[in-house]
Formats: structure tokens, C-alpha cells, sequence
């Protein structure tokens, strides 16, 4: 099931390559706030020649306690590491695929952000779009 709750999904930000050694085109961050602390199990979208992705997710800090969903009692933690969308960043290949990513912390949370990656100079442009999130991991088939 789609999440039903007010997100708020910033348009990418591109970070300035002359910040590493290396960069070629670049790494951009897209951000997604909820209204509310949600649970988000899965993360779909289309891609559009971005080479990787790994995911932040703003969680609360003390798992074992009772969440009184404080915004400072939550913190960034990598929620999903790095994940390769094109088998090549100089190559087509998954350039423009359908994605679904699993994220494995089944707490709360109060946003995530998305690090994207491509290395290669050859795609002016990257990014991800049609983007939706699930709290289920696997839905139930409909009756």
C-alpha cells in the first residue's frame, strides 16, 4: 500500500565536483520529509542515468524505548548502502529503469535522503522521478 501521509520531495541538489578529487559529473541529494513519523519499507521510482544511489534515513535514536517522536531524539543513519543502478556509468544499461529499494530499519522515521551518484561525464543530466514509498514490504494481493 502506498503511504497516505504529506511528504514533501525537494527537487535534487546538485553538489559542486570541485569539493573531491575525481568527481567527473557529479553527486546530487534529493530530500523527502514527512508531515509525521511513518514507516517506509520500500522506495520505487524511475531512473534516469543515475550510475548509484545510497539512502539517509532520519530515524529515532533509541530503538528499544518508547518513540515520543521529539525531533531531536532522531538522527541520519545510512539506511541503504551503496547501490549500482547501471552496470555501467558510461553505458545506457539501466539508464532508464524501474527501481523498487528495501529499507531494512522498520522504525519511524521523519524523512530521507536519497545521495545520488554518476562518475561518468558522459550524462549531463541524471536524476530519479515517479518516485512513491510503501510500509509494506510485500502487499497483499487485492480480493
Amino acid at each position: 500500500m502506498e503511504l497516505n501521509i504529506m511528504a514533501i520531495a525537494k527537487e535534487s541538489i546538485l553538489i559542486s565536483p570541485s569539493l573531491w578529487k575525481n568527481a567527473g559529473s557529479g553527486c546530487s541529494v534529493m530530500e523527502i520529509k514527512f508531515s509525521r513519523p511513518s514507516k517506509v519499507f520500500k522506495i520505487m521510482f524511475r531512473n534516469h542515468y543515475t550510475a548509484s544511489i545510497c539512502c539517509l534515513i532520519n530515524c529515532y535514536k533509541r530503538k528499544d524505548e518508547k518513540q515520543n517522536y521529539d525531533k531531536k531524539d532522531y538522527t541520519w543513519i545510512l539506511g541503504i548502502t551503496k547501490t549500482n543502478l547501471m552496470s555501467h556509468p558510461h553505458y545506457e544499461e539501466g539508464g532508464t529503469s524501474h527501481f523498487s529499494l528495501f529499507q531494512p530499519y522498520d522504525g519511524y522515521l521523519l524523512g530521507i535522503r536519497l545521495v545520488l551518484k554518476q562518475p561518468s561525464q558522459k550524462w549531463e543530466k541524471f536524476f530519479i522521478h515517479q518516485v512513491s514509498l510503501s510500509d509494506e514490504i510485500f502487499p497483499l494481493p487485492e480480493i
